[in-house]
């Protein structure tokens, strides 16, 4: 949405401001050019140079809020309204979504966006009733989606055979390889999917050949074992209904087989 400041000094080179979202900040042109700004950090300001109907060089102030759209403007220490003020309990009860910014970053990202919807719904030219009511209507809305999504997420990252969860534990573990199991295999790396743990391996002196001839046979038996028999891979992934992987190359990276391991195969 655009906003003509209204300034005596201005009537020819007009100055508007380019609302802002929670996901863009607002804008000042002149003269349909984009006024670069010069940001002060400290105070939190953003402080543009713009030219009055004279041709003299004047300074524009904006001040971002984070529970308003529109900023505060000023110049010359002059304030500047471009759009209906709201009192002090319109502001709290536009802000209430806020609330969520307790609920990490997705609670923060959905407050923001419903607060700022409630301010522009409070400041239309509307009856109180109506004003109030959709933007209460709003921050339940707001609530209601962050709950649902919020369940949905930790349902999904708290279900340990996820791909997400899985995905976690192979990525951690992928942090310290590749290293060598004996002196001829290679754990090269781990990876998760949806209720599969897969481990990739390498046999680094042996190409397909050799490996097919000698070695694949016996696989299988020697995984089974191993998978069974190791407490970590039993409780953790097994018993939980995940199924172990183990994908074999060559020392050339040509895939050889895969051994699967699940629950069943250790009864």
């Amino acid at each position: 949405m655009e906003y003509v400041i209204d300034h005596p000094d201005f009537k020819t080179h007009k100055i508007i401001l380019i609302a802002g979202s929670v996901f863009r900040r607002a804008k000042v042109s002149q003269d349909g050019t984009i006024i670069p700004r010069k940001l002060v950090i400290l105070k939190g300001l953003n402080k543009y140079a713009v030219m009055d109907d004279k041709g003299n060089p004047r300074e524009l102030v904006l001040k971002f809020r984070i529970y308003d759209p529109i900023p505060k403007i000023t110049m010359d220490g002059i304030e500047i309204i471009v759009a209906k003020k709201l009192k002090w309990y319109e502001y709290v009860w536009s802000c209430l979504p806020l609330i969520m910014v307790f609920g990490g970053g997705l609670g923060a990202l959905i407050g923001l966006i419903a607060s700022f919807s409630n301010v522009n719904v409070l400041r239309k030219d509307k009856p109180t009733p109506y004003r109030y009511g959709i933007s209460g209507a709003i921050t339940v809305l707001a609530f209601v989606v962050f709950s649902v999504l919020a369940t949905e997420i930790n349902a999904k990252f708290s279900d340990p055979t996820s791909e997400a969860a899985l995905s976690k534990i192979a990525n951690t573990y992928n942090k310290s390889l590749p290293k060598m199991i004996n002196g001829e295999i290679q754990l090269t790396s781990l990876a998760g999917l949806e209720k599969e743990l897969v481990y990739n391996f390498r046999f680094v002196n042996s190409d397909s050949d050799s490996v097919l001839l000698e070695k694949i046979p016996q696989m299988r038996q020697t995984m089974i074992g191993n998978d069974c028999s190791t407490a970590d891979v039993y409780n953790d992934f097994l018993k939980k209904g995940i199924k172990v992987e183990s994908r074999y190359y060559d020392k050339n990276n040509v895939h050889l087989t895969d051994v699967d391991v699940s629950l069943s195969d250790c009864q």
